[in-house]
């Protein structure tokens, strides 16, 4: 007689099509979200330490009010943009989705697009409405490449009936698929299985309304915004270490994480500087000039970087560590 049930589960799957799986040991495999990007919209102004409107013009603003991000262009040439400061870095094995919780301007007008999703300008994927029609959006290299309501796949039907309520809209994305969805069921799925679907999988949030003439006043509400990632950021770190001065040194290129810096000696007016960059320009993460004979380690807390990491150690020698990944 055995005291332990004998229970399998073989093939189940969810409404997105994802199965259920289990370690070799029998533990259900579950991954805990983290948020990587968004904030909330509480207060009167929105904060720029999380959201930038650079590229707003003409007709368009973007204002927040009553918990809500308001896009508008007004009767005219003009845009509103919102874009994350931060980026959804992608860590390969991981899953990230976007989630927004927003009414949109589902009538749409000519000359008129608006989209909210992962895009950089020139890749990513998001929800579109252009001209009227109501598309969803992957883009590689500044190529888009568009799906218009009643092509569907998802297991809403081909066509998608939209209308001006509050609905939270997800892209699920990696390496292989976009999920996109709606109040959780499927609207379309793209599958990469010849090529890549985008050049790259580290995006900030986009959202933008576009008018190209004049048009009626459009507009659409924004709730919530965030990009999760489904699954641990953590990695096996590496390490760097050099010694005496250097004009520039390549870390990494690309996003990533900073852990320490330790300082193992320092000569007197030692400059010291760790770059978001591939070269000695751009975003500066830390900079110090040292003291002689100075030993510490300083814990970033796995701060993010975008473009890359860069050392610099110049007039003087030191003695550094740089944790990262």
């Amino acid at each position: 007689m055995s005291y332990f049930p004998n229970t399998t589960i073989s093939g189940v799957q969810d409404e997105y099509g994802f199965e259920l799986e289990y370690t070799p040991d029998g533990e259900s495999r579950t991954v805990t979200p983290y948020r990587v990007v968004g904030a909330t919209f509480e207060g009167a102004s929105l904060d720029a330490i999380f959201w930038s409107t650079t590229g707003t013009s003409g007709t368009g603003t973007v204002t927040q009010t009553g918990g809500e991000a308001v896009f508008s262009t007004g009767a005219g040439v003009g845009t509103a943009t919102l874009t994350s400061v931060r980026f959804a870095r992608f860590i390969a094995g991981t899953s990230n989705v976007l989630r927004v919780g927003a009414k949109l301007n589902t009538t749409g007008f000519v000359d008129n697009t608006s989209l909210c999703g992962v895009y950089d300008g020139t890749d990513g994927a998001f929800f579109e409405i252009k001209d009227a029609v109501f598309n969803v959006v992957t883009s590689k290299g500044g190529t888009p490449t568009r799906v218009p309501n009643g092509t569907f796949n998802g297991n809403m039907g081909a066509t998608v009936t939209l209308d001006t309520n509050y609905h939270v809209w997800e892209i699920y994305y990696n390496d292989k698929n976009v999920i996109f969805t709606m109040d959780g069921a499927v609207v379309h799925t793209v599958t990469a299985s010849a090529s890549t679907w985008s050049n790259k999988l580290t995006f900030p949030v986009k959202i933008s309304t576009v008018n190209t003439a004049g048009v009626t006043v459009a507009s659409f509400n924004i709730r919530s915004l965030t990009v999760n990632r489904l699954g641990s950021a953590a990695n096996t770190p590496v390490s760097n270490q050099t010694n005496g001065q250097t004009a520039g040194k390549s870390l990494k290129i690309g996003p990533g994480v900073l852990h320490t810096f330790t300082l193992s000696g320092s000569t007197n007016n030692s400059a010291i500087t760790l770059y978001d960059s591939t070269s000695a320009t751009g975003t500066i993460i830390w900079q110090s000039t040292m003291a002689g004979g100075v030993f510490m380690t300083i814990d970033f807390k796995g701060i993010s970087f975008v473009n890359g990491l860069y050392l610099v150690i110049a007039t003087q020698n030191s003695n550094v560590t740089v944790v990262y990944e």
